[in-house]
């Protein structure tokens, strides 16, 4: 069940969307996210998306929705942890408790100013003594306090390990097979275009280090270099056209499929564990 702080968030997407008067039908025709990964957006149910994906989902839905992608996510790690919308409310809090101490200081200074009778036979000079030295002990309590108040230790931030974890295991299925790779002799020594035929979501790791990640619509193409090897997850494998230093791969690629590939100047190899972590 959705915690406090991802309920918060995921209603304000909601109702960001109904403002901007934009369907979810909408966004399923413009990103091809099935409809019920969005409903699960907007009800804070992110554990029914599988997480390998869940970040580029959100991405999406964002732009979709004219919200910042990036600030999108910042918020989305905040709930996860448990702390989005807790600092406003500290912060009232705060503000309450230091108009409250500047009242009673106000109300102690008062007192001592009507301390003083028609009687009082102390001279104004001594009474005016008083009064500053009430005023500056007000002074320093109040400084106390707002210290105190302002130094309180704050509840640490969880991180989110669940989609690191995910992440670190997609990285070791990319590994290849024991078969050993000769490295290249020459930087960019073989080139790789993709192009799509239908919407798919790729994930593409260059020579081991350079991850990139993208969701490319029809009729799109991008370029990779790399000395040694690609390895590229895709989430619709037959929406995939691939072309290795200008020549067309026949490769293993149904429509819908998710795939994990091995590709260098042998050719492509299809790795078989898969890269989506079973909950």
């Amino acid at each position: 069940m959705p915690t406090e702080s991802i309920k918060k968030l995921a209603d304000e997407f909601k109702s960001h969307r109904e403002k901007k008067e934009i369907s979810l039908q909408l966004i399923h025709n413009r990103t091809r996210i099935d409809i019920k990964y969005l409903r699960a957006i907007e009800e804070g149910n992110f554990d029914v998306m599988p997480q390998v994906y869940l970040r580029a989902f959100i991405k999406e839905y964002a732009k979709s929705i004219e919200l910042d992608p990036a600030e999108t996510i910042k918020k989305y790690e905040m709930a996860i942890a448990g702390n989005y919308g807790i600092e406003t409310t500290r912060d009232e809090e705060g503000e309450k408790s230091k108009k409250e101490i500047k009242s009673e200081i106000k109300k102690l200074i008062y007192t001592s100013e009507n301390l003083k009778g028609p009687e009082d036979s102390v001279p104004q000079k001594n009474n005016n003594l008083l009064i500053g030295i009430v005023a500056v002990a007000s002074v320093i309590i109040l400084a106390l306090v707002i210290y105190i108040i302002s130094n309180n230790s704050e509840p640490e931030i969880l991180k989110e390990n669940q989609y690191q974890d995910v992440l670190e295991e997609s990285k070791e299925r990319f590994e290849a097979p024991s078969e050993e790779i000769v490295p290249a002799e020459k930087v960019d020594s073989i080139s790789l275009k993709i192009t799509t035929v239908d919407t798919s979501w790729i994930r593409i790791l260059v020579d081991g280090k350079d991850e990139q990640e993208y969701i490319l619509k029809p009729q799109r193409e991008k370029d990779f270099k790399a000395a040694r090897e690609f390895k590229l997850l895709t989430g619709n494998a037959g929406g995939l056209v691939l072309i290795l230093n200008g020549k067309k791969l026949d490769f293993d690629n149904p429509p819908g499929a998710i795939r994990n590939y091995l590709i260098n100047r042998k050719g492509i190899q299809t790795l078989e564990s898969s890269p989506v972590k079973s909950k």
